[in-house]
């Protein structure tokens, strides 16, 4: 991914931290009759911020993705104020080598934050196989409430991606 970035690398760093230290957003799609539909789910991030999740074939953020494949990913972290949000396509990249970490990381993270540890997704069983997405961002913007805020600008980091 050409992650040539507008901005500076701190901002960079910020929102990749940001994102690796959590491991829950929302997805939000659109589908085929225009209505939006979000979705709570687990997700792992890559070293150039692109977010990866798994889902299957049949549920209704699969199937909007094939409609239309622009997405946003929302993160919220409540104790800091902070909220990241990613715009970008979703990419199916089940059938490639970057597929196969996503499975073994997300087992990881919800063994390690659920009672359960089963991923929710895996309670779906008839909503077909399992697919892996990347979303490929074209913006990612960070807004952290707690800072100060004269004017509200040091509030808010964006990235813009080529």
């Amino acid at each position: 991914m050409d992650t040539k970035l507008h901005n500076s690398p701190e901002t960079f760093d910020n929102v990749r931290a940001f994102l690796m230290n959590n491991f829950v957003g929302t997805l939000s799609t659109v589908g085929p009759d225009n209505s939006p539909y979000g979705s709570v789910m687990y997700y792992t991030v890559g070293t150039d911020l692109t977010i990866r999740f798994l889902t299957k074939k049949d549920t209704t953020k699969s199937q909007n993705i094939q409609h239309n494949p622009k997405v946003s990913f929302v993160v919220f972290e409540a104790h800091s104020q902070t909220v990241v949000t990613v715009e970008g396509e979703a990419i199916d990249i089940t059938d490639t080598e970057e597929a196969s970490p996503i499975f073994s990381e997300l087992i990881k993270i919800v063994e390690n934050n659920s009672e359960s540890g089963i991923p929710p997704i895996s309670t779906l069983i008839d909503a077909g196989r399992y697919v892996a997405y990347s979303i490929k961002p074209t913006e990612i913007r960070m807004a952290n409430f707690s800072r100060p805020n004269d004017g509200g600008y040091d509030q808010f980091e964006v990235l813009r991606f080529e």
